[in-house]
Parts: structure tokens; C-alpha cells; sequence
């Protein structure tokens, strides 16, 4: 049985384990039950995936009929969604097609069509798309000359960065922008890499494009990752990206992609390939939390490979009070600023200031309408100090003043940033299977 959540109603249904167990807990429950696992199952974004899941529960299970009518509605309302979306994904991958562009269609496209085997069980705002970075220029003028439209200030500048700026920013960045077509209400993400550049993780980008795996989607051939380097991606993504700040759903997204490939996942390539990034720890804990809570198929021997020699004991449980909270991602203060307020010696929290006032030019080109290189970047520095004060001003001197509130709130935040500090470290070197 799963672990006890404030969402444990919900992880009844979805878990693996036997469906005779699984029934025997149903059989139990009131109407009451029923809605608040409904209304966990929307709030997670789960609602037709839920719906797939009773349907392999004993018949002699009673489903109130209120129940059974919130989750066809929620069915008709996903799939009418994603027929859209994948309309959009469909002409979006002729466009670069027809240029020439390869592409790796990364996660919920991916997802919805080759692990779900249903569009309607995976719903998604967005289209995450990985490119080589010598062909991000041409790739995002073509799409925006397809109707799209920037989304931030980056996006907006871009025709005016010179071909050496627009080199040197997408060799350190993830992705280079977001865009968003207007009547397909799909937003396009172009990356130039699974990690940030900021992230001190080691990924080979030719190695990802070696493995890569033919696949169909939105009825387009195209490419996908191979199995083994998807399992990771989708663990740093839930793990450092998130820092398991957006519920169920991509633990979700794991457990089926470890099911999907239970037969053809090589788990000595995998955990080799998660030490050869130093992802070792991210992905450790977030296998280790799928396995706990949804029953998914992580040997132990993976387990066992990977297991950090140190864990802080609270941090697995840190993990999955993130994954039910209904926070989201709020933040007291920024990573760098709460670096700077915890740093023991001056000198470290005048440094982490210093990253938090003046952030290279490519990170500043990200937020604001210049390109790095651009004379009008050194105007847009105070436009970014004004905007920190105006969002984080208020905090600041709440702490100042050592407000008691405000000043838990920042040791719970202190304690999340070196969670997610010891999520990137890298092991030491261990001997392999």
C-alpha cells in the first residue's frame, strides 16, 4: 500500500498493487470518499488517467454515478484538448520537417501517444522540442513566420541578435524560448538542451542524438530519446526542475514510461548513464518515491546502485510533502538572495548579491528586450534591481525586521534550496554492476 498523503484517496486508485487489494479498499468507501478522490484526481491533473485505472478494478466495485459522470466530462474535456494540441503538433513538426530541422519530440507529445497509448490520458499546455543549437535560429523564424508569437523578451529580440550572440547563448542555455500559436493555444519550447546551463550536470548532446529512437507523432516520423536517457530526463525533470513541486502527474508520467518499458529497459545502461551525468541522487530519490507511492517496477538493484552514501532523512519526506502541496511553486525570496541571507562568511553572501543583482548578459537577455551583447543590456540592470525590490522588497524587510513568520518561511526555503543543492551533487566515482 502507499505511503499516507493528503492525497492517499487518490493513490488507492492509482498504485500498483494487486487489484484484489485494490477492490477490497474500494468496496469500503462512501460517496465522501469518492469526491474527495475525484477532486484529487483534478487537481493533479489525473482525471482521465484515473478513469483507465478503475476501469482494471473489480466490477463488483460501485462507482457512484456522480463520480462516473465528473470523469467522462473530464475525458471529453482532455481529449477535445489534445485533438487540438495535436493538430498544432502535427503542422508544427512539417513545418521544421520540410526545412530540414531534426527534432526530438521530448515528454507530453511523446508521452501522451507512446506510453499512454491515449491522448486524452495526457494532457499538456506545451510542446518541449530538442534541437541542435545550430538550427534553434533558423527553427524559431520559421515557426515565427508560421503565426506564432513570442512569449517572453527574449523571443521578441531575437531578429536583432547578431549570429555570433545567437551561437554563444544557445551553447549554454536549456532552451531558448517559448512561443505561442494563437488558435491552437499550444506554447513551443525549442530546446537546446535537457539541462540548464547553469546546472553542473554532464549530459553528451551528440550522445543523445546517436541514441535517439524513431517514432511517430502527431502523425509525423520524428525522433524521440532512447529509453534509458528518457527514464533520466524524466527523473531531473520532475526532481531539479520542479523540485516535485507539480504534483502526481510526472511521477505518473514515469511510472508508465518504466511499465512501457519494463521488457527493453537495460537498468545497467541506466544507472552507468545517471552516474555519467552525476544525476546519481536526483534520480535515486525519484525512482525510490514512484516505487513507495505508485507501485512502480524500480528493481532494487537499481535502487541499491544508486543510493547516495549520505541522505538527510527529511529530505524523501520533504519530496512528497512538495509533491501534494497546494503551494505551487511560491517562493519567499529568490535561490541566490536566500544563498546570500544563509551564507555563514561575508564574503559568500556578498557574492550571491552580487549573481542576484548582476546575472550575465545571456541569463539578463532571457528577462529583458536586448541581446547580450547589445549596448541597451546595461540599461535593462536597474530595470532588473527595480524589479526586485518590487517583488521581493517586502520580504526583505519582513527579514530585516526578523519577523517570526517570515522568518520560518525562509528557513523552510533555506532548507528546499539545499535540498535542491544536494539533488545536483555528484557522488563520488562507485563500482559499477
Amino acid at each position: 500500500m502507499p505511503d499516507p498523503s493528503p492525497d492517499c484517496r487518490l493513490l488507492d486508485c492509482l498504485a500498483c498493487y494487486a487489484v484484489a487489494d485494490r477492490s477490497r479498499v474500494l468496496h469500503r468507501w462512501s460517496e465522501r470518499d469518492w469526491a474527495e478522490c475525484i477532486g484529487q484526481a483534478e487537481r493533479h491533473g489525473l482525471s482521465a488517467y484515473l478513469s483507465r485505472r478503475l476501469k482494471e478494478t473489480d466490477p463488483a466495485v460501485t462507482i457512484p454515478s456522480a463520480v462516473l459522470d465528473r470523469l467522462r466530462l473530464a475525458i471529453l474535456t482532455d481529449a477535445s484538448r489534445s485533438i487540438r494540441h495535436f493538430h498544432g503538433i502535427s503542422r508544427i513538426l512539417g513545418i521544421l520537417k520540410s526545412a530540414g530541422i531534426p527534432v526530438i519530440v521530448l515528454k507530453g507529445a511523446h508521452l501522451a501517444e507512446s506510453v499512454y497509448g491515449d491522448i486524452a490520458l495526457r494532457p499538456m499546455g506545451d510542446l518541449d522540442l530538442l534541437l541542435p543549437a545550430d538550427v534553434i535560429p533558423e527553427a524559431s523564424e520559421r515557426l515565427l513566420g508560421a503565426g506564432f508569437t513570442p512569449m517572453n523578451a527574449s523571443a521578441s529580440s531575437w531578429l536583432e541578435w547578431t549570429a555570433d550572440e545567437k551561437q554563444g547563448f544557445l551553447r549554454g542555455a536549456k532552451h531558448f524560448f517559448d512561443l505561442l500559436h494563437p488558435v491552437w493555444r499550444l506554447k513551443v519550447d525549442l530546446h537546446a538542451s535537457l539541462v540548464r546551463f547553469s546546472d553542473p550536470f554532464t549530459i553528451d548532446d551528440a550522445a543523445l542524438w546517436t541514441r535517439a529512437v524513431a517514432a511517430r507523432v502527431a502523425g509525423a516520423d520524428t525522433l524521440v530519446l532512447a529509453p534509458a536517457d528518457a527514464l533520466l530526463y524524466l527523473c531531473l525533470h520532475t526532481s531539479v526542475v520542479h523540485r516535485y513541486r507539480f504534483g502526481l502527474r510526472p511521477l505518473v508520467d514515469l511510472h508508465e514510461t518504466l511499465r512501457r518499458h519494463a521488457n527493453n529497459l537495460d537498468w545497467t545502461e541506466a544507472s552507468a548513464r545517471a552516474r555519467e551525468w552525476g544525476a546519481e541522487r536526483s534520480v535515486w530519490l525519484t525512482l525510490r518515491i514512484c516505487r513507495d507511492l505508485l507501485g512502480a517496477p524500480v528493481p532494487e538493484t537499481a535502487l541499491k546502485q544508486l543510493e547516495p552514501r549520505t541522505v538527510r532523512p527529511g529530505y524523501r519526506a520533504l519530496a512528497i510533502r512538495n509533491i501534494f502541496s497546494t503551494n505551487g511553486n511560491a517562493r519567499v525570496l529568490p535561490d541566490e538572495l536566500i544563498r546570500s541571507w544563509s551564507a555563514a562568511r561575508f564574503r559568500d553572501r556578498l557574492s550571491a548579491l552580487i549573481r542576484s543583482f548582476f546575472p550575465p548578459a545571456r541569463v539578463m537577455a532571457l528577462m529583458y528586450p536586448a541581446s547580450p551583447g547589445s549596448r541597451r543590456m546595461a540599461l535593462y540592470y536597474p530595470v532588473r534591481w527595480k524589479d526586485l525590490f518590487a517583488r521581493w522588497g517586502r520580504t526583505f524587510w519582513a527579514l530585516l525586521i526578523r519577523r517570526r513568520q517570515e522568518g520560518m518561511r525562509l528557513a523552510e526555503e533555506k532548507n528546499e534550496v539545499e535540498f535542491t543543492d544536494w539533488l545536483k551533487r555528484k557522488e563520488s566515482q562507485r563500482s559499477t554492476f
